[in-house]
């Protein structure tokens, strides 16, 4: 809404999609920096220094502290979306504006397990303990190892596992 007003001098009501683009262009690089970012170095920022708290009302205070991830753009988007689509029922807006707006591209890719056994190893593991799933012993080692190797859980995990704690 403070975008809208400040830097495309219109109401929420009259948002295009031209605007909500402009909008997600904007959250990957507010501009001008000085009206949007608060005034930390990025060395401050990777040290993990929090910006000081500073009240809304006063000249000081800025919405950002460095520009959003794709993540938190993609997460924005998305609250935005709904928000009008919950609007356009309501009949506040004629349509929604971020109903077709393009997303950038996730920043990485997503992390797996960097530590697991090698495909060969897993086969071996895997016949010695399909070999003993007969007895009720084999059955909860075989359980456990499944469950291990399909969720990654770490064997602190696995050891305080109790069917009390199991939910949907």
């Amino acid at each position: 809404l403070l975008w809208a007003v400040v830097e495309r001098g219109k109401a929420f009501s009259s948002l295009n999609t031209d605007d909500a683009n402009a909008y997600v262009a904007f959250m990957q690089a507010p501009s001008p920096a000085e009206r949007w970012i608060a005034s930390l170095t990025a060395a401050e920022i990777q040290r993990g220094k929090q910006k000081k708290k500073v009240k809304r009302f006063s000249a000081e205070w800025r919405p950002f502290a460095v520009a959003l991830s794709p993540e938190s753009i993609k997460y924005a988007v998305t609250v935005l979306k709904s928000a009008c689509e919950t609007l356009v029922e309501q009949r506040y807006l004629d349509s929604n504006p971020f109903s077709d707006v393009a997303l950038p591209p996730p920043s990485h890719k997503p992390q797996f397990a960097k530590r697991h056994l090698p495909q060969p190893l897993w086969e071996t593991c895997q016949a010695a303990w399909l070999a003993d799933r007969d007895t009720p012993e084999g059955r909860r080692r075989c359980a456990t190892v499944l469950l291990a190797y399909s969720t990654g859980l770490r064997a602190s995990e696995i050891a305080a596992a109790t069917t009390e704690r199991l939910t949907r």
